[in-house]
């Protein structure tokens, strides 16, 4: 994706995915306590792909570096998939995520500004997760994405919820990682997907809390980082006694201060692809 208003770069990501191990599958039909946060985006794109033709749609993920959902989408929705990401190491781990589930899918190195002409106006569904909030212009960001979508396709934007507690906390930890993101609530993130001509039609929190979605893995070894590191872990497990809670008691509402993302799903028209 084009450097002009990218506040990470594709240095930042050839650095997050390169050498990593793959990540483990997605899955919310696992029985353990945090594949609840699965379940809970399961949840959601069953309600963010409702009406698109079971086993007939065509999904792209942009942004698609070491995608777990790739292969979800495949398996639990039957599109065919599509990605595109500008880091080679993260465009290599989509494919081997994708092998490693048996599931076909077209992963491209690409620039979302300037996309092969192939994948323009081909797609029901245009998905993003962590992608909008690295740009300075939201709503730029958010048209180039809608071009690659059909005329009546959907963008869906997944973003951290930085404006909430997650941001605050990842302040302390390690700024450098806050500051390649432009925080986003659920009213901002709706009104750029509006300023880019899409139409929204929901814009909601999504789950009631997850620490789990800091990153403190760039901080160099030092006292400071085992500091970071064990705060973490005393967030996540506060985050693990909340979702106890919520599989005995029921699910508590998402609320700004606390829901780790912030979910928007928009169609497009003709005004928006162009």
């Amino acid at each position: 994706m084009a450097e002009r208003d990218d506040k990470a770069g594709q240095a930042y990501w050839d650095g997050a995915w390169r050498d990593r191990p793959l990540p483990p599958r997605f899955d919310p039909e696992a029985t353990h306590l945090t594949a609840c946060v699965d379940r809970g985006f399961d949840r959601f794109f069953q309600r963010a792909f409702a009406g698109v033709a079971p086993r007939e749609g065509a999904l792209v993920e942009v942004g698609c570096g070491a995608s777990v959902l790739l292969p979800y989408f495949g398996r639990r929705f039957g599109f065919s998939l599509a990605g595109v990401d500008y880091s080679p190491d993260g465009v290599d781990q989509s494919r081997a995520l994708l092998a490693r589930e048996g599931v076909e899918g077209d992963v491209r190195q690409g620039d979302l500004f300037s996309p092969p002409d192939d994948l323009l106006g081909r797609f029901d569904v245009v998905f993003s997760l962590g992608l909008v909030e690295h740009f300075t212009d939201a709503p730029g960001c958010l048209r180039a994405l809608a071009r690659l979508a059909r005329p009546g396709g959907r963008v869906v934007t997944v973003i951290p919820n930085l404006a909430g507690a997650i941001g605050a906390v990842q302040k302390v930890l390690d700024r450098s990682v806050y500051d390649v993101h432009v925080p986003h609530d659920r009213e901002s993130l709706r009104e750029a997907h509006a300023a880019a001509g899409l139409t929204v039609t929901s814009a909601e929190y999504l789950l009631t809390v997850n620490f789990g979605v800091l990153n403190v893995s760039r901080l160099r070894p030092s006292p400071r980082a085992l500091l970071a590191r064990a705060a973490m872990r005393v967030l996540v497990d506060a985050s693990r006694a909340v979702w106890r809670y919520e599989s005995l008691a029921g699910e508590l509402t998402p609320r700004r201060g606390l829901s780790p993302y912030v979910c928007v799903v928009a169609r497009v028209g003709e005004s928006a692809r162009s």
